[in-house]
């Protein structure tokens, strides 16, 4: 098989660049258009060790594993290189699974040596497919990630015990919710109006306090003071001391992620030390 050198350069610089790229975007890491292109300028250099005579795969291993810590140190800040080198990897076997499910696919030849891969008779399409898919299933991944990101920072388990009752849902962390009850000093926590007839069934309350959002709305809420109220996953729990409110249905399908209980920000703390 005749290998050319310029197609070897090209294929390892884009490639290389995408690498970076999708390296870049993981870390949310700002990286010079400058350093970019340097990264893919050494990548396409570094597919010329295809030539070098055959070396123990222990050998090849450190040498690759030597040139992407170089590559990303030159490339970005320095610090948590490590994470950076092991995102960059995760990018590669990514990106390599796909495109070269693609490759099989259309049965295109080729030859290993050294543990670099060389394709004969590649073509504009194979690669343009192989690169447009691996963008689209990481852009696919990157917006699952930070769905359940957000979810494990926002979304706590809450139990509360009130009279006889016990209840376990999902709570909202509203880091601007943060109503305190005058009379307690405990801060406040909105439920749905479903979870508030649960909670209030055989009794009536008979505590009102004032309140005035960002909004500019103000009023006065009825609160109930539950005998436990707790937050964290089961056997992790945190006893936390809060009064319960009726919140509207419009504030809650606008803002609490369809959770019954709009957590009060006042337990920021708590949440983040359950892990997120």
């Amino acid at each position: 098989m005749v290998v050319y050198g310029e197609v070897l350069f090209l294929e390892n610089a884009i490639i290389g660049a995408l690498l970076l790229w999708m390296t870049k975007r993981i870390c949310g890491e700002e990286v010079s258009k400058a350093k970019l292109l340097l990264g893919a300028v050494l990548c396409g250099l570094y597919a010329f060790t295809l030539f070098q005579r055959e070396i123990p795969w222990l050998v090849s291993l450190m040498e690759k594993l030597m040139f992407s810590v170089v590559l990303i140190r030159l490339v970005f800040q320095k610090s948590r290189w490590l994470w950076k080198v092991l995102v960059f990897y995760g990018a590669s076997f990514l990106l390599g699974g796909v495109t070269m499910g693609i490759l099989g696919l259309c049965s295109v030849p080729s030859v290993a040596c050294n543990g670099n891969l060389y394709l004969d008779h590649l073509t504009f399409l194979h690669l343009f497919s192989g690169v447009l898919s691996t963008v689209l299933l990481f852009r696919l991944g990157i917006s699952w990630f930070r769905e359940r990101r957000l979810d494990w920072k926002t979304k706590h388990p809450v139990r509360i015990l009130h009279g006889e009752k016990e209840i376990n849902v999902q709570g909202y962390l509203d880091t601007g919710n943060c109503l305190m009850d005058p009379d307690t000093g405990f801060p406040v926590c909105l439920v749905s109006a479903d979870l508030w007839e649960m909670l209030t069934e055989g009794m009536e309350p008979r505590r009102w306090i004032s309140y005035w959002d960002a909004t500019g709305e103000k009023g006065f809420l009825c609160v109930i003071e539950p005998d436990e109220f707790q937050i964290g996953p089961f056997g992790k729990q945190k006893r936390c001391k809060a009064v319960l409110a009726m919140g509207s249905a419009q504030r809650e399908s606008l803002q609490w992620g369809g959770c019954p209980v709009l957590i009060n920000g006042y337990f920021l703390e708590e949440c983040m030390g359950l892990g997120g």
